[in-house]
């Protein structure tokens, strides 16, 4: 759909299928992006997942949530602690459950013999790289005149690609 193979995937999927982790990486925009995701099959996990969607709620200003007033929200490059651009979706879902686990989760997988669902984010830069010169500029740009904003030095992001020089996936190409 908007992704682009153009490296190896394979040790990434390797990685995930010998440890169990699920792997994914953040975005522009939202800490967890669907342009990436590594999961071993696993039945109790998926039970796990059905089982908490059943009972959890979206709530617009804390996220998916088992937990009244308990916030989802994960951490977004640039712009610190917040919602997220697709948190109503799959993607807020899946940061909820792997990520901010609550004790509705943490029961779930319990109930199937798993201490937790293990989790982690693999370098976006590498394994998913996301129009970052373009949100770069829209973060440091004055969006009509061009001209740098004052007080944006910090959200420089610049992609170290290694020495292949590009990475693994491209989503949404500058």
């Amino acid at each position: 759909h908007d992704m682009l193979l153009v490296g190896d995937v394979t040790p990434l999927l390797f990685c995930s299928y010998a440890t169990g982790l699920y792997i994914s990486t953040s975005g522009n925009t939202s800490p967890l992006n669907l342009g990436l995701h590594a999961l071993r099959p696993d039945r109790a996990v998926f039970d796990a997942l059905e089982e908490v969607l059943m009972k959890t709620e979206y709530e617009p200003e804390s996220g998916f949530t088992a937990v009244p007033g308990r916030n989802t929200w994960g951490m977004v490059e640039w712009v610190g602690v917040q919602r997220g651009s697709a948190h109503a979706g799959l993607q807020g879902f899946l940061y909820y459950f792997f990520y901010r686990a609550d004790e509705v989760v943490k029961s779930a997988l319990q109930k199937r013999g798993r201490k937790g669902a293990p989790a982690a984010q693999a370098p976006r830069c590498k394994w998913n790289y996301s129009k970052n010169f373009l949100i770069h500029r829209y973060y440091t740009e004055d969006q009509g005149t061009g001209e740098k904003q004052p007080g944006t030095e910090f959200k420089v992001f610049r992609c170290d690609f290694g020495p292949l020089g590009r990475p693994a996936i491209a989503h949404k190409i500058d």
